[in-house]
Formats: structure tokens, sequence, C-alpha cells
């Protein structure tokens, strides 16, 4: 979960939950390796805009891929420094 006391503006939510997934996808807490956004708006309790942002931006750092129609993915062997 988020702590909205230390969240002031969205692109800082969009960090927080961004370490938050990869945090998850360290400690194999991501079933299957597929990421959704509806589910992981629900874990953290924010916002799906929040968590879009957040897994757009793992996507940019080439952590997790995206496929139309099919989502995005944990890619195997990702550099998540």
């Amino acid at each position: 979960m988020v702590d909205k006391k230390k969240v002031d503006k969205k692109g800082n939510a969009a960090d927080a939950v961004m370490e938050l997934i990869i945090d998850d996808i360290t400690h194999n807490k991501i079933p299957g390796g597929i990421l959704n956004a509806s589910a992981l708006s629900d874990k953290y309790n924010v916002g799906m805009s929040i968590c879009r942002e957040a897994l757009h931006r793992l996507s940019a750092r080439d952590i997790i891929s995206f496929s139309p129609n099919k989502g995005y993915k944990v890619i195997e062997n990702a550099y998540l420094l």
C-alpha cells in the first residue's frame, strides 16, 4: 500500500507504485509474471492512472514488456537496478 502522506503528486505516486512493483518482481510475488493495472490498483490502493503510469515507466526501463491485447509481462532476467 502506498503511504498517501508521502505522495503529493501523481508522479510521486507512480514512483512509489513502481518501486512496489519492482519489489514484488524481485520477490516473485507476481503470479505468472503478468501485471494487471486493475489488480495493482486494488492491491496498492491507488488509482488506475497511477498504476498505468508506473507500468509505462517500467516498460520504458525494459523491466516489463507491453503487448497489445495481452498487457504487461515481466521480462525474464530483467536488470532491476
